[in-house]
């Protein structure tokens, strides 16, 4: 994985106006209010972090893992998403929900190159989204991730030539930085053992994710020099 702060102000403008959007005091306090009537045993139990831990990523049976996340404490604001599962958001919001997704995805895919947005994720304070590895749909990822102050983190396994199973001694912890980087790396498919990325992240206040898959490797590093700018 390469991680960067230095985005292209091209990048950020789009970003940071869904963020704001995302994250005002009544849109963030709506979607609250939905987690909540969620039962979330992990963060009721006080273990909020125990899906990003060692022990968890262990007790998962790696050969039969279907690549998406079995726990998460985060709503996923794509309208393709949430228009499956109205019940998931104050359906006042849904509308809304549509045309910025639009909008962001209108202004990033195009100047991305991007196939699809796989995830636009809110999380709250203790949002965590476990251990998982997304071989269900590999990809050059582009991972966009707004932090307030940077108190919260990003975890994964650096692939080998390990197999399927997640090598503990090979572990990165990242910490958030304030305002928003970027990660970028691939996503192998579970045919591709040496370049499967197990992966967590956990945040102590409310963070934001919004990641785009590119298929193509050439296309996908053109866009990461024009992110960082260079």
């Amino acid at each position: 994985m390469q991680i960067f702060t230095n985005i292209s102000p091209d990048i950020v403008a789009p970003l940071d106006e869904y963020r704001r959007w995302v994250m005002s005091p009544s849109v963030s306090a709506s979607l609250e209010a939905s987690l909540s009537r969620k039962a979330n045993p992990h963060v009721e139990g006080g273990r909020a972090e125990e899906p990003c831990s060692d022990s968890y990523l262990m007790g998962i049976d790696h050969e039969k893992h279907i690549g998406y996340p079995l726990h998460m404490h985060g709503i996923d604001l794509n309208y393709k998403v949430v228009a499956r599962n109205s019940q998931r958001v104050d359906p006042s919001l849904l509308s809304e929900i549509r045309v910025r997704d639009n909008e962001l995805d209108d202004n990033l895919q195009t100047f991305l190159g991007a196939k699809f947005c796989a995830l636009k994720a809110y999380y709250p304070s203790q949002g965590h989204i476990g251990w998982h590895n997304n071989w269900n749909a590999p990809g050059y990822n582009i991972i966009f991730t707004y932090s307030g102050s940077g108190d919260g983190y990003w975890r994964h396994v650096e692939p080998g030539a390990d197999g399927l199973k997640p090598n503990l001694e090979k572990i990165v912890h990242v910490p958030d930085a304030p305002g928003w980087h970027c990660k970028v790396g691939y996503f192998g498919s579970k045919k591709e053992s040496d370049r499967v990325l197990w992966h967590c992240a956990y945040t102590n206040e409310p963070r934001l994710t919004v990641s785009y898959v590119i298929y193509d490797q050439g296309i996908w590093e053109n866009m990461v020099r024009e992110i960082r700018g260079a």
